[in-house]
């Protein structure tokens, strides 16, 4: 649905507000209208139906308003066309048939059209993958100031995908869609002022962007801002402020937070006193989005006893699942202890020997004094 056709929703309905069902004349104009083959009108119902808003819910009949208007050309109906189709919704779902759909729209100036475009070419849905390709729609659809896009084409540029790598350029499109207010990219822009990429490096500027992104919700701002206030990078320490951002995040699912918020917890810091139960439960949180470190922390929990009933077993487990992701080397030298002294696994020789190498691999000198 287009930007005005919307507004046009929102200025009929506050007229009419106080009647019993708004939406009835405003439904019976916007049918009639239809009808007689405004494109306009037939866009709106299909909004209507798909949102379920003066109607009831209705993917199919969506679709049938929208694919009338996109026959006649209508880019917005094109676009949302393409979207059923590439989610299944009142319609049997069709990648390719979204690709045809979008590239009609995304021809027409559709900057929503042409990010779609994008998306389905740096997925390889409907077209064969094609970084060059994607670069070259998002890149249409933010210079007609798309942020969304903006925060793409920067992404791209800071990774070197579709495009040569160029900090400079990536921070450059950040910034644009940083200031049409899209969180996400204010984040990065914060992480690119603590690196130093395509910027001076800037802490201040940093934790200033870091809180737009984290007071708009974002989870990657709300953590990196408990970090700065956590480390006193930027901004004087603040532990309760930092478990507070911490929070922010966990509580979003971020699975880097809830391991940061649960060491909050073990070493009490912004605390009165260490809270090994409260712990646990976010390290919990953590390992089972796979991250290795809360894993490793869980298993230490479980392996002594700290916060949970000892269990050794299941300790073991989790330094085995920990070590198996290769990012906490902890785990695989706990995981060749248990294995040498047998406490919660029988005594194996061959096996400590294993994992005391797979820990030096990953950069344990003290396992590596075992491994030979």
């Amino acid at each position: 649905m287009s930007r005005l056709a919307l507004l046009s929703v929102l200025f009929f309905l506050s007229d009419r507000a106080h009647c019993d069902d708004p939406w009835k004349r405003f439904r019976e104009d916007m049918t009639e209208a239809a009808k007689q083959g405004d494109a306009g009108s037939e866009v709106t119902l299909g909004w209507m139906y798909s949102n379920g808003e003066g109607v009831a819910k209705d993917d199919k009949e969506a679709v049938s308003w929208y694919r009338k208007a996109a026959l006649q050309g209508d880019a917005s109906a094109q676009d949302n066309l393409g979207w059923m189709y590439a989610n299944g919704q009142g319609v049997v779902k069709d990648d390719t048939e979204a690709v045809t759909w979008y590239r009609k729209a995304a021809e027409q100036g559709s900057a929503s059209a042409q990010s779609h475009l994008a998306w389905m070419y740096t997925e390889g849905k409907g077209v064969p993958q094609d970084s060059n390709a994607a670069m070259s729609w998002y890149l249409k659809a933010a210079k007609q100031n798309d942020a969304h896009a903006q925060s793409i084409v920067g992404l791209m540029y800071a990774q070197g995908e579709g495009v040569a790598k160029d900090d400079k350029e990536a921070v450059l499109w950040y910034r644009k869609a940083a200031e049409q207010g899209d969180a996400e990219a204010k984040a990065i822009l914060g992480y690119m002022h603590v690196h130093g990429r395509g910027v001076e490096k800037d802490y201040k500027e940093a934790v200033a962007w870091f809180r737009e992104a984290a007071e708009q919700g974002n989870d990657k701002g709300q953590y990196m801002l408990g970090q700065m206030y956590r480390h006193g990078v930027g901004i004087p320490r603040n532990y309760a402020v930092a478990m507070a951002w911490y929070r922010g995040a966990a509580d979003q699912g971020d699975a880097v937070a809830q391991y940061k918020l649960g060491q909050m917890y073990t070493d009490g810091l912004g605390l009165a006193a260490t809270d090994d139960k409260e712990a646990v439960l976010w390290y919990r949180k953590a390992a089972e989005q796979g991250y290795a470190r809360a894993q490793f922390a869980l298993g230490v929990a479980y392996y002594k006893g700290i916060g949970v009933i000892q269990d050794q077993a299941k300790g073991v487990e989790l330094y085995r699942k920990s070590c198996t992701l290769g990012a906490e080397y902890m785990s695989c030298r706990n995981l060749a202890i248990a294995y040498e002294t047998g406490e919660g696994i029988g005594k194996d020789p061959i096996n400590a020997l294993w994992f005391y190498r797979s820990a030096c691999r990953l950069g344990d000198t003290e396992a590596c004094t075992k491994a030979n």
